[in-house]
């Protein structure tokens, strides 16, 4: 017997049940409006490639994972000291030159950083609907960017339709945390309910913009089986929020 067809993706399926009263839109930034990740995959692989290249066999067993991993632990030993997502990243390399070996590894982990930072602005590619979706949604509504990252979106051409942007390492706090969404909240300007929050992580975008009020949409790229439908409206691309807000 064939396989039976397969089923449409929720987001295209359910009808979207419209948001009312909005006066602002902000959006996550990376895997959200630009491929971050995609980006620094391709960096993390030149970099090891480069190594291997200065020093024969030293990448023996190494792969973007194992580098990713060491990124997460120094990120979260670091947690308390706040330092910008560079000095992260540049601890990250010392430790994995460490691990593999290398003497006096500071110099070697600066070449790494640059490399890196120069290669994955490169690969950088905002997400083809979203200049699109952008000029439309700000020809009604106020926009606004809250990131984790770093990302500069004046480098992506995005930056004019940002009536105003947060970046956790110019305030020191990162989303998930609640006081993120009360400084957004405070920064637009209006209630809670007038803002739509639109992110592709339902941990640090969906549930605790939600939590305090927020109306919310989880960017979901991947498809990924939707945990809770009956509390998480869902879209696959950016220009599908038009539907939602009678655009």
């Amino acid at each position: 017997m064939p396989p039976p067809p397969h089923s449409p993706h929720p987001s295209n399926s359910m009808t979207p049940q419209p948001f009312t009263d909005l006066q602002v839109i902000t959006f996550d930034g990376d895997g959200t409006l630009w491929d971050f990740h995609s980006a620094m995959r391709l960096a993390l692989e030149a970099c090891l490639a480069h190594l291997e290249a200065r020093i024969p066999g030293i990448t023996e067993n190494w792969t973007v994972e194992t580098l990713i991993e060491i990124r997460d632990q120094v990120a979260r030993a670091f947690q308390d000291r706040a330092p910008s997502l560079i000095e992260i990243r540049y601890h990250s390399f010392l430790e994995a030159l460490r691990q593999m070996g290398v003497q006096d590894p500071e110099p070697l982990a600066r070449e790494i950083t640059d490399l890196y930072l120069t290669l994955k602005d490169h690969h950088l590619k905002v997400f083809p609907e979203v200049p699109k979706a952008l000029e439309l949604l700000h020809s009604r509504f106020r926009l606004g960017l809250l990131s984790n990252g770093n990302t500069d979106p004046r480098r992506l051409g995005l930056a004019h339709w940002f009536d105003f942007t947060l970046f956790a390492e110019h305030i020191g706090i990162q989303k998930p945390d609640p006081a993120f969404y009360h400084l957004a909240i405070r920064t637009a300007g209006v209630p809670a309910s007038q803002i739509l929050h639109i992110g592709d992580s339902i941990d640090n975008d969906v549930l605790p913009a939600q939590e305090i009020g927020m109306q919310t949409l989880w960017l979901n790229r991947e498809r990924l089986p939707n945990p809770d439908p009956s509390k998480i409206q869902e879209i696959s691309s950016l220009m599908e929020v038009l539907d939602y807000v009678a655009i």
